[in-house]
């Protein structure tokens, strides 16, 4: 996927629909969405220089038999700062995915390029999920 900013909207009604596919409840389908959704903005905001388009993976898996589902945006950048603008340095992002996710990983490439990030929530998936435009 491009990491454009206008890709973002379609990835996240897509990931509402698997939410509620996968019988995630309605508060817990909100987190998944702003976690999910903070680390494609993540990639657009921070893993390509100014200009540049890059590209991310997005995997979203549900096992029902483990009660689980897991979420990898992966890029192949580098994790940047916009030194030119200190008031994007609000630096919120990790801390709501982590506190949005049970359980939330970040794995840059072994050679400096590309980032991971693996999220994970453990739950009885049996409620159907709201739609997007419930979670805000």
């Amino acid at each position: 996927m491009p990491a454009e900013a206008c890709r973002l909207a379609p990835m996240r009604s897509a990931l509402s629909r698997f939410a509620s596919d996968a019988g995630l409840p309605a508060d817990d389908a909100c987190d998944f969405l702003l976690a999910t959704y903070e680390a494609m903005v993540n990639v657009v905001e921070h893993a390509y220089p100014a200009g540049e388009v890059g590209t991310f993976d997005l995997w979203a898996a549900h096992d029902a038999w483990r009660g689980t589902i897991v979420v990898t945006v992966t890029d192949r950048g580098r994790w940047r700062l916009d030194e030119a603008d200190p008031s994007l340095h609000r630096g919120r992002g990790i801390t709501l995915m982590r506190s949005c996710s049970d359980a939330m990983e970040i794995n840059p490439g072994v050679d400096g390029t590309g980032t991971q990030v693996t999220l994970e929530w453990t739950r009885d998936c049996a409620r159907p999920a709201p739609d997007d435009e419930q979670c805000g």
